[in-house]
């Protein structure tokens, strides 16, 4: 965790240097969907290779599909909330 940790705090870093500097947002931009998009396909390789995953897929999916529900929810309930509490009273009529 240390190193993903430092991993992270060095590429802040080096993006606040590189900020200015629209080439390289225009390269970085491109290559970090190529990377995303290669993760999410090792993951799915990984996934079908494991067994017992593929025999629980139905339980994961349900429980991933009511788990995703109730984080969207509570997303909005709590920005409805939060909206009423904090902006709505400094509209100017």
């Amino acid at each position: 965790m240390l190193n993903v940790s430092l991993f992270l705090i060095a590429g802040i870093f080096v993006g606040y240097v590189l900020r200015q500097r629209s080439r390289c947002l225009s390269i970085t931009e491109k290559t970090s969907m190529l990377f995303i998009l290669l993760l999410l396909f090792l993951l799915g390789v990984s996934l079908g290779r494991n067994k017992t995953v593929l025999s629980n897929l139905s339980v994961l999916g349900l429980q991933a599909a009511v788990i995703t529900v109730g984080g969207i929810l509570g997303s909005i309930i709590l920005s409805f909330f939060t909206y009423k509490y904090f902006f709505q009273g400094r509209r100017k009529r």
